[in-house]
């Protein structure tokens, strides 16, 4: 299983890759929807620490963790009306190779019939991790900046 940090840093990349005007702006958004999951920040920064140990693998992830990336992807606006995966959408935002296009295509037939937009937002984010990895992570990184 990827780990936590993986999965928040990809989630976090949406939201480096929209180009919002400030620093401020994307603490706001991340705040939000820490916020709105009832996750505090000291809580988070101890997930964070905690999911920097290799022991943290095999520990299932916490539904608030999931819904916070269900919202960071709603408030990053890269969500159809149904609540899946917007293609063209992420591609406004950021140009796509196609390798990233294959990867992210490949995870929206593996989970877009999941009805439960939490589950779905920790579904699609765990399967471009793993199609995707640290290559791409540190490329979309790189571009965001």
């Amino acid at each position: 299983m990827l780990k936590f940090l993986t999965i928040f840093t990809l989630s976090a990349l949406v939201i480096l890759s929209q180009g919002y005007p400030t620093p401020e702006d994307e603490q706001n958004l991340i705040t939000s929807c820490l916020t709105a999951n009832n996750i505090s920040l000291v809580e988070f920064a101890a997930k964070m620490n905690k999911s920097s140990s290799e022991e943290d693998d095999d520990e299932p992830v916490e539904r608030k963790y999931k819904c916070f990336f269900h919202c960071v992807a709603d408030k990053g606006d890269i969500l159809d009306s149904g609540g899946y995966l917007d293609v063209e959408k992420l591609e406004e935002i950021e140009t796509l190779n196609d390798h990233k296009r294959e990867a992210i295509y490949s995870c929206k037939k593996l989970n877009d019939d999941e009805e439960d937009g939490c589950e779905y937002a920790y579904k699609m984010v765990v399967c471009l991790g793993e199609l995707l990895g640290p290559d791409d992570e540190e490329e979309i990184t790189t571009e965001a900046n």
